[in-house]
């Protein structure tokens, strides 16, 4: 079964199935990015903010990994360890229909773009991370290990490879080496490897490509220094305008008015019906 807002049921044609599966992926793969985000650069918050030299991300990450402010979230999250959240988290875990509760994972991956929007100081950049860690503990609760979290026609192994923050490694890394982690530990392997070492692969793949570089933190000669600007996380575009364009140039959609809902013209209505079988 599958719901909208406020747990009302959605009943989902068959034919369409495989379509709400893929954007339900889509979905959980932004609250991954999201919170990953959130994590990372609320780390170069701190670092950009430090007085301290760290020459490598690992230095970085194992500072953060002593820092008071970083040990107090295992107390927050229920357990001295990854695997102790977890299991706690799977006790307590909301209902998948139930959005607006303030411990689902979309109401805590808006918590978290807004916790990084409060970030002044060590502490609050602190809260941010938590509020990340907090995300990727109830994304493993849903773990279903007897389901892929990629459909093999959607994302070929080859392709993950360049990009390492994925929920198949994220479902390996949760269910295995993060289990024994105390989050303090965890924060400084998500900052080192998820953080610093992944953005400075891409960033470099990226200048292959484009000229124009998009570093956020860099290694120097004075060690690691971060951009004057550090973004804010923010969830991916679905590219929904360009589809709903692609629909009102084939004829498919109209509206009546600028402010107006786009509705199926007899065209759309009739492609629709020969898909859902009506």
């Amino acid at each position: 079964m599958r719901f909208l807002p406020e747990a009302k049921p959605w009943n989902i044609p068959p034919s369409l199935l495989p379509t709400a599966r893929a954007w339900a992926t889509y979905v959980r793969n932004d609250l991954l990015s999201v919170a990953a985000q959130t994590i990372f650069f609320s780390s170069l918050s701190i670092l950009g903010k430090c007085e301290l030299r760290f020459d490598t991300a690992h230095d970085f990450g194992n500072w953060l990994t002593g820092r008071r402010t970083i040990k107090k979230l295992a107390k927050e999250l229920g357990g001295a360890t990854f695997g102790d959240a977890l299991r706690s988290v799977r006790r307590t875990v909301p209902p998948l229909s139930d959005w607006d509760l303030a411990d689902h994972e979309f109401q805590l991956s808006y918590d978290c773009m807004s916790r990084f929007g409060e970030i002044d100081d060590e502490a609050t950049a602190s809260v941010a991370i938590g509020r990340g860690i907090q995300s990727l503990v109830l994304l493993a609760a849903r773990v279903d290990a007897q389901v892929p979290e990629y459909d093999a026609s959607l994302l070929a192994d080859e392709f993950l490879k360049g990009y390492p923050v994925n929920l198949q490694s994220f479902r390996r890394h949760a269910l295995n080496e993060w289990q024994s982690l105390s989050i303090p530990s965890l924060v400084g392997w998500l900052v080192r490897d998820w953080g610093i070492n992944t953005h400075l692969r891409i960033a470099l793949r990226k200048l292959r490509q484009n000229p124009q570089a998009t570093f956020r933190v860099q290694p120097t000669e004075q060690g690691l220094l971060v951009e004057d600007e550090v973004p804010p996380p923010v969830p991916t575009n679905p590219r929904l305008r360009q589809g709903i364009q692609v629909l009102r140039d084939l004829g498919c959609i109209m509206e009546s008015g600028p402010e107006s809902t786009p509705a199926l013209t007899s065209l759309g209505q009739s492609l629709l019906a020969g898909v859902v079988g009506e």
